[in-house]
């Protein structure tokens, strides 16, 4: 099932682009903590905002396939109030070269598993955050521009 599925393009090289992506991203998700497992992993703790709650969600991230500076791929699973919050995904990102100042960069998320009441229930919480990280990995490639 996709989650979210998004390209645009960047006023800057591919090279820029691609050292700065790992950055965007980490910034653009509000982990409370971060222990890098190696340089292809790590753990996080995210606090998940649902109305007027934040539930603790455990994060953990592999690249699974890098091919600097073109693509990357990652597996996420994601664990929180025993067991109620399960998700598996697939994340793939493509930095494209158009010419020497622009590149395009394509990001899809996949489930590949999720928990019954979190897609019965809160599916579009979930397409919502993945959007909203997306929207600022890209404003923030755009402002490093």
């Amino acid at each position: 099932m996709v989650i979210a599925d998004k390209t645009f393009t960047v006023s800057t090289s591919r090279e820029k682009v691609w050292d700065y992506l790992t950055k965007a991203l980490l910034r653009s998700i509000p982990f409370e903590q971060i222990q890098f497992s190696d340089e292809r992993g790590f753990s996080a703790l995210l606090g998940l905002k649902m109305a007027f709650l934040t539930l603790p969600v455990n994060v953990r991230l592999e690249i699974t396939d890098m091919v600097e500076p073109e693509t990357f791929a990652a597996r996420i699973k994601l664990r929180g109030m025993a067991g109620i919050v399960q998700v598996d995904k697939s994340a793939r990102f493509e930095v494209k070269y158009l010419d020497d100042e622009k590149t395009e960069v394509r990001v899809k998320l996949e489930a590949m598993r999720m928990s019954l009441p979190l897609r019965t229930v809160f599916l579009w919480k979930v397409k919502s955050f993945a959007r909203d990280s997306l929207d600022s990995v890209e404003c923030l490639l755009r402002e490093w521009e």
